[in-house]
């Protein structure tokens, strides 16, 4: 599992302080929520959930949470937020792993390449929470997690 530090500018309107809070919430309007953690050190993490209304599948306290109330479909998934807690840019692997990353307002990241680094593929990207474009699987990239709005728009 994939545990990010908490940026200092964080939105804790969307943060719970334990797997079982965030099963007792159906959806919210952000449909992104952050599970407050700790490390074996004592360091503060939070981990990223998107609300998916199409998955199914077994809570397995990872990559999948299903509501209190189990429906037959609607899970939190884990997800990767690209945060940038300073000046630079994110590097990602590949466009898949772009597709497991959801921005913020403001987010900027380099991708490495289209399938692996090097390929001539990748380059930078920008979050547009308020884009609803058609993924190209070019210049817009959807996260696969995202229902809405918000697309990785590819800078030129």
């Amino acid at each position: 599992m994939t545990v990010r530090p908490a940026p200092l500018n964080i939105d804790f309107r969307w943060v719970v302080r334990s797997f079982d809070e965030l099963r007792s919430l159906k959806t919210i309007d952000a449909n992104i929520m952050q599970v407050l953690t700790f490390n074996e050190d004592g360091t503060a993490v939070l981990v990223p959930y998107a609300w998916d209304p199409t998955a199914t599948g077994e809570d397995d306290d990872d990559r999948c949470l299903v509501p209190s109330n189990s429906p037959p479909a609607g899970r939190w998934r884990k997800v990767t937020l690209a945060v940038s807690s300073g000046p630079g840019t994110q590097s990602i692997r590949n466009i898949d792993a772009l597709r497991e990353t959801i921005g913020l307002p403001g987010d900027t990241v380099n991708v490495l390449g289209y399938y692996e680094p090097g390929d001539g593929g990748g380059g930078p990207f920008y979050w547009d929470y308020a884009s609803a474009a058609e993924d190209d699987g070019g210049l817009v990239i959807k996260p696969t997690a995202v229902t809405g709005f918000g697309r990785w728009i590819r800078q030129v």
